[in-house]
């Protein structure tokens, strides 16, 4: 991860890492989209409410 985490951050990288949080549980993971793309906004499971959160 570490490795990954130094390649995006290079200024002419075409994905940056992002840090998403759930809007229920407060849990965070980490997303990979492209720079010139819009901000991500997505339904993914979440492990703490058991349940789809977005």
């Amino acid at each position: 991860m570490r490795l990954t985490q130094i390649l995006l951050k290079k200024s002419k990288s075409k994905d940056i890492l992002v840090l998403m949080e759930s809007v229920v549980s407060g849990h965070k993971y980490i997303q990979r989209r492209e720079r010139l793309s819009e901000k991500l906004e997505l339904f993914k499971y979440d492990p703490y409410n058991l349940s789809l959160s977005g």
